[in-house]
């Protein structure tokens, strides 16, 4: 070890690995050491959620489906002011499929979140909208992965057959909250 005074602040060489280093040099070289040792360490942690090389395994089985509410974007209708004919949603193509959530909050099911391939992006995206501009409801079981993560994610519907009784009674009334197509559009 080696203490020179250079003015006001003092630095430490010490030597290691046949080599001349600063304290500071020495902190980073260890931190890094540290960080790599952790880093292999976590690889081969057998854990009951780990396999051996890292890999989660849930104890929790997947659902491979969802029951889920689905329809369509209205294809065109009548402003009701204007009375200009309208494609589609600001965000949606006309005809575009939607995945609509359950009830989320007291409004009467009037503005749903839905997910569906954005008009100009053509990503899906996650929406609030109103349920007057979907039409075409139905009961349909999703399989899509990235769908799923999603429903789960947002607590969306699940595969039980509770959520599937549920979809069938708003089944019964959701028609006809839906406003109707514009007459020249097919």
């Amino acid at each position: 070890m080696d203490v020179s005074s250079g003015g006001t602040n003092r630095v430490i060489h010490l030597v290691a690995f046949g080599k001349l280093y600063s304290i500071t040099r020495l902190m980073i070289l260890l931190s890094m050491i540290i960080s790599i040792y952790n880093w292999i360490k976590h690889l081969f942690v057998v854990s009951p959620a780990t396999s051996t090389l890292g890999k989660v395994v849930s104890h929790e089985q997947e659902p491979k489906f969802v029951w889920c509410l689905v329809g369509n974007v209205v294809n065109g209708y009548h402003h009701p002011v204007s009375g200009a004919l309208i494609r589609g949603t600001k965000h949606f193509s006309p005809g575009t499929k939607v995945y609509c959530f359950p009830i989320g909050w007291g409004d009467g099911y009037e503005r749903i979140r839905v997910i569906g391939k954005h008009r100009k992006t053509y990503r899906r995206m996650f929406m609030i909208v109103d349920v007057k501009y979907i039409t075409n409801w139905r009961l349909q079981q999703v399989y899509d992965p990235h769908i799923l993560h999603i429903m789960k994610q947002k607590n969306g519907w699940t595969a039980n057959e509770r959520d599937k009784e549920t979809i069938l009674e708003m089944l019964q009334w959701l028609p006809e909250v839906s406003i109707k197509s514009a007459d020249s559009i097919r």
